[in-house]
């Protein structure tokens, strides 16, 4: 395992902070010892938006990156636990997969399929370009950043599409 301060990941805080990173995110940031407590402060409520813009618009951490130094957290091999809420990232993923966390970042996928169980409630952030395809059974808050290609069959009139074409920090 890396060192959490290598080189990439501190470019990345750089660029965060001088962007406008609050205070308390920073401090989370600072004190974050593992790969695991990193991802933590990534998939909470807050921090999945910034992964999400950071990936789509090409200031954030690689495809090859994460792949090589967060594989024992991604592609449903880790759930993150918190605040009352489930999150999963899945990076480079294709083929299928079926929700199961409330909150879930699709970054540098492949063609994808991406199922919702019926009934079932989430969020989905799309992000790094891909083909996805979302088979929506429940209800979706879908976010897609940049230029990813994501069709949706069965959007429901109690769920929401967005898509976001310019960064929110940059």
């Amino acid at each position: 395992m890396r060192k959490i301060g290598d080189s990439d990941l501190l470019m990345l805080k750089r660029k965060a902070v001088a962007l406008g990173l609050c205070g308390e995110y920073k401090g989370l940031w600072d004190s974050a010892q593992s790969q695991e407590e990193l991802l933590r402060i990534a998939l909470d409520a807050n921090g999945i938006e910034f992964v999400a813009d950071s990936i789509a618009f090409g200031w954030g951490l690689s495809k090859d990156y994460i792949l090589k130094h967060f594989s024992d957290y991604i592609n449903g091999e880790y759930t993150c636990r918190q605040n009352g809420y489930n999150s999963e990232l899945f990076v480079g993923k294709e083929g299928d997969v079926t929700v199961s966390s409330t909150l879930n970042l699709f970054a540098y996928c492949g063609k994808l399929k991406i199922n919702i169980p019926k009934n079932f409630v989430c969020k989905l952030y799309v992000c790094g370009g891909g083909d996805v395809s979302i088979d929506n059974c429940g209800d979706i808050e879908l976010y897609v950043y940049g230029d990813c290609n994501v069709g949706v069959l069965n959007l429901r009139s109690t769920s929401h599409r967005m898509d976001i074409k310019k960064s929110s920090w940059v």
